[in-house]
Parts: C-alpha cells; structure tokens; sequence
C-alpha cells in the first residue's frame, strides 16, 4: 500500500490542484493521497480511496489531523488543537517539524502521534533533524510531497503492508515504513508558484497566503522564548 500523506487541493488557498484530477492520478500511479488542506476539512466524492485530513495552524506552528470527521478550527493551541484531534480517534502528525521557515512544531512534536521525516518540499538537513528525533522518541514516521500542484504528486509517498485505511492499523505499520523520498525540482516549483500567484492577481484575488499574520505570531513568540 503506497500513501502520500501530505497533499493539498485547491480548497487550500496556496494550491491549485483539482481533487477531481488528483484522485484520478492517484488511481493512475497507485498511490493514496492523504488530503490535508490548510484549515479546510474536505469529503470530495471516492472515485479512489483517499485519507480525509487538515493541516491546522495552532499556536505554535502546524499539525496534521488524519482521519478526522470534523473541521477543527485554526489559532487554538497546540495542546487543544491535539485533544480535539485524539476526540475523533484520529492521528495527529508533525509536518515539517524543525523547519525554521515554514512553522513546525520543533520539539513539540513528542506530544504528537507520527513525524513526518521526508517533505518533498524541505531541505534535506530539516529532514535529517525530524528522523533523529522520531528515533529519540520512538516515534512512527511517514512522508509526504507536500504537493500543491498535481505535478509535485506520485513519486514521494509511503510504502507499508496492504490493509484496511483504519487509524490504529494504519499507526502500527509506521513504525516501520519504506519511504520513497522525491523532493519536487526548485526552479519547476518556483515557475509554478510564481504563475500560480499572477493568476490569482488577474484574479482579483490576494495571491498572499492569509495565515501570514498567524505565523508571523509564531515567529515573535518563539522570539521571546
């Protein structure tokens, strides 16, 4: 069973990926994408099994819900934002956890359920720091594309036995995945994005991601610490 549990659609703001067009190259490339939009929990129709998730900004930085049933809403704290994730019998995963960019929890990420060790999007050194700490911690792992764009989509993904899409199953097996680790081409995502953003311009539309003041937040608290 191939998971990618990282992926956005265009009900993030930042992402222009079709569901409709993501499901279908998942069913083509064989890989279950995990849906984890910014603060966004979506139920598109299964034309191919997928993972319903949120990428959710608390407080202190992002954390993944995988399995949810409910929206959780954003600027909780991370410890309330974990609790409303456990309510649901869902899994709460650190994405990007040491990135010092792009709002990981850092060493919060012991309170959580799996690390994400590969992001597609990440440089490799931050990559290296989530898997010495999962390894600390004994925690499972995962990887992801952390696509926003369907071309950063089906080569970076999580490899384990085939099984039910069932929380505790699935929480067993990553203690020991096979990570197949892609990281998306720099200057193609770069050209992406920056076409992305025009478009949303002659759009009418503000092509700035609208958590920026929530992590700019973050970053002054971290500054105090």
């Amino acid at each position: 069973m191939k998971i990618d549990f990282h992926v956005h659609t265009n009900a993030s703001v930042d992402s222009s990926i079709d569901v409709r067009d993501l499901l279908m190259k998942a069913k083509k490339v064989g890989i279950i994408p995990a849906i984890t939009n910014h603060n966004k929990l979506v139920f598109p129709k299964r034309t191919f099994p997928y993972i319903p998730g949120e990428e959710i900004m608390t407080e202190d930085g992002e954390v993944i819900g995988l399995f949810l049933n409910e929206e959780i809403k954003s600027k909780l704290s991370l410890g309330e934002t974990l609790d409303k994730i456990r309510e649901q019998g869902a899994l709460s995963v650190a994405p990007h956890p040491f990135s010092p960019l792009r709002h990981g929890i850092g060493m919060h990420s012991k309170g959580v359920d799996i690390i994400e060790v590969f992001n597609g999007r990440q440089h490799p050194d931050t990559d290296e720091l989530a898997e010495r700490f999962a390894k600390e911690w004994k925690k499972p792992i995962v990887g992801g594309s952390d696509a926003h764009f369907l071309f950063e989509f089906g080569r970076c993904y999580t490899e384990i036995p085939d099984m039910e899409l069932e929380p505790k199953k699935i929480l067993r097996a990553l203690k020991k995945p096979k990570i197949h680790r892609y990281k998306t081409n720099f200057a193609r995502l770069q050209a992406a994005k920056l076409a992305f953003k025009m478009k949303q311009v002659s759009r009418g539309q503000n092509p700035f991601y609208p958590a920026s003041q929530t992590k700019q937040k973050i970053f002054k608290k971290r500054a105090r610490k």
